[in-house]
């Protein structure tokens, strides 16, 4: 992979940490709660004034315990664990998007273990989305005690987000036609400061996806062909990846997804 320097170094961090496979998710301790902050030092806008409680650290652990466990070798017993730890899960990872939605992106189930887990335990987990789409910021010019001076909302398409953000993208504008990811929780949204999201190593591209083969920093075709039923192989460290709203984009080199996220920032 290329290397160049940047004057963004936490959203390289981030965009290159999305192209390895989800074990180091799987192996991660539970770090202290944090308030978020933005890339000035500022708290992240539409953040709760407090930390998520103990108990939303308790219930994400215990569900990324049982998935380092059991989630290669589900029997009846495990799958019923599961089920019950992941909708324990979801209440606390829907107050980890609005109290700190950098480190609810962080916990995130990877996409590689996300596509061994059965219909049943997805249901339960935060939805990941992509599109293009507007990310608006509201100010209240009086603000109301224990609820936030400023507040974003996200639409994509027919669908709208209370959004969280952090970063770059808590800056006070108005975009319009963006390209926008995160997770969410019914429609509460963390959005990534990152416009686009690496494909992970391993990941299977979904088999719906419109496909661009050409990278969009050096115009180099990655010789990769989907199979009998239109299905793109894994991503490997040679066929780097991203998805940008609904389209995903081939690189010559997993550094030009860095380059051209900063470019679209």
């Amino acid at each position: 992979m290329h290397s160049r320097s940047s004057g963004h170094p936490a959203l390289v961090v981030l965009l290159v940490a999305g192209l390895i496979t989800g074990l180091g998710f799987l192996a991660r301790t539970p770090s202290a709660p944090t308030t978020p902050t933005s890339a000035t030092g500022e708290r992240a806008s539409g953040a709760a004034v407090v930390a998520a409680e103990p108990s939303v650290d308790a219930a994400i652990t215990a569900f990324r315990a049982w998935l380092q466990a059991s989630a290669d070798t589900l029997d009846q017993a495990a799958l019923a664990e599961g089920e019950r730890l992941a909708r324990e899960r979801r209440p606390a990872f829907r107050e980890l998007i609005r109290s700190n939605p950098e480190r609810a992106l962080r916990e995130a189930v990877p996409m590689v273990v996300r596509q061994k887990l059965p219909a049943s335990i997805l249901a339960l987990l935060e939805a990941r989305v992509s599109g293009r789409g507007s990310l608006e910021r509201f100010a209240i010019s009086e603000p109301i005690p224990g609820q936030p001076a400023v507040t974003h909302e996200v639409r994509l398409r027919d669908r709208s987000y209370q959004a969280f953000v952090y970063g770059r993208r808590a800056e006070p504008a108005i975009r319009k036609d963006v390209l926008l990811h995160g997770v969410a929780i019914d429609s509460v949204m963390a959005v990534a400061e990152s416009p686009i999201r690496p494909i992970e190593i391993g990941e299977v591209p979904p088999a719906d996806a419109d496909v661009i083969k050409t990278c969009a920093v050096s115009g180099i075709t990655t010789e990769v062909e989907p199979d009998a039923e239109g299905g793109y192989p894994a991503i490997t460290e040679e066929t780097p990846a991203a998805l940008e709203g609904y389209i995903i984009r081939y690189y010559c080199d997993g550094g030009h997804i860095v380059q051209e996220a900063e470019r679209l920032l």
